[in-house]
């Protein structure tokens, strides 16, 4: 019986960016949360847990991004987005 090689990168590769999208959703979803409600534990609970995942070595292993550079374009884009729909509800 003859073996089927199989090359795994682009799995792999696909995993990675699963994972750190995951991470960029979640951030994005509990900042969101944040602004709205500040008194929210569980939201600025998850918020760390990402960051701290963003600011890992693991996080730099897997992927070519600056922690520092993503998680403040991040908070850029959710802040502006958060004005516009606070500015839309006056």
């Amino acid at each position: 019986m003859n073996r089927i090689k199989m090359d795994n990168s682009n799995g792999y590769e696909s995993l990675l960016e699963g994972i750190i999208l995951q991470a960029v959703k979640d951030y994005t979803r509990a900042y969101r949360r944040v602004l709205r409600d500040p008194e929210d534990k569980d939201a600025y609970s998850m918020m760390q847990e990402c960051e701290d995942f963003i600011e890992s070595d693991t996080f730099r292993t897997m992927c070519g991004l600056d922690p520092e550079e993503l998680l403040y374009n991040l908070d850029q884009q959710i802040e502006a987005e958060h004005a516009r729909r606070e500015k839309c509800k006056k």
